[in-house]
């Protein structure tokens, strides 16, 4: 049993991660500045341990999905930005088994950035999915991504503590031999729930309050109040237990429990 934490982190005004390195210090990792595209907005998830109880002592392992590191280097630190696409399929943008990482942040802002780790040339096209195919074959959805086995490798990582962050990104639903979700690229069926179950409303606000359970994450919400906020979730008071939220009692934060079953 694990709990997970939801987050909005987005500025008013084409937010940047790399404005907001106090997020990954109130994560108890510290000082990482993330690069990702001008109207990513933000909203995060994350469970897990706190890196520094999950590995006090050697290297750490940080893996990106759709976005980049631009800050300073970090000592004993190897950053990947790699994709959640098969090695098979293409071995250099496919990230290793997701439980050799100790933090791992997922931002699906295109089906290309979570299968390949960073935009392709189909990333802005509403038929994203079908140009990826004409491209080559192999990189049809479900011969390049493998869902249920990087979900079976998440949940491993989550059980040996590994910290994991995911990037809300707008919903991208593609007509592709079926109807498929940008969430997918979670790769955690908790994670898509509550992307899929929760109605997201976008809004240009610095209002906000929290309670006593907030806990580590205040610094990052304190700086939300200066910064401003930019999406919020009505969760129908189901799902997550808010420990920050709009005047209007919309989600900016909060827990939820996860039950992993590995091997089902």
């Amino acid at each position: 049993m694990i709990k997970l934490a939801l987050f909005d982190g987005a500025g008013t005004s084409k937010p940047r991660l790399e404005r907001r390195a106090d997020l990954l210090d109130a994560l108890a990792y510290g000082n990482i500045k993330l690069k990702t595209r001008g109207d990513m907005h933000g909203l995060v998830f994350y469970l897990g341990s706190k890196l520094t109880e999950s590995k006090e002592k050697g290297m750490k392992n940080v893996l990106l999905v759709g976005c980049t590191y631009g800050g300073d280097p970090i000592p004993d630190t190897t950053i990947d930005v790699l994709g959640l696409c098969r090695a098979s399929i293409d071995k250099s943008r496919s990230a290793y088994a997701l439980y050799e990482y100790d933090v791992i942040i997922i931002n699906p802002q295109s089906y290309s950035h979570f299968m390949f780790g960073v935009a392709t040339p189909h990333s802005e096209s509403n038929s994203e999915l079908w140009d990826l195919k004409a491209e080559d074959n192999r990189f049809d959805l479900d011969t390049a991504y493998d869902q249920y086995d990087r979900t079976q490798e998440l949940s491993a990582a989550l059980e040996q503590g590994t910290r994991v962050i995911w990037l809300m990104a707008r919903e991208k639903h593609i007509k592709f031999f079926g109807r498929r979700s940008i969430y997918s690229g979670y790769a955690n069926d908790v994670a898509k729930m509550v992307a899929d179950s929760s109605i997201l409303y976008e809004k240009k606000s610095r209002r906000l309050t929290t309670t006593d359970e907030v806990g580590e994450f205040l610094p990052y919400f304190d700086r939300l109040k200066s910064d401003g906020w930019g999406i919020c979730l009505d969760t129908h008071g189901s799902h997550i237990d808010s420990f920050a939220n709009t005047p209007e009692g919309y989600t900016l934060g909060g827990k939820v429990v996860v039950r992993l079953k590995l091997g089902c």
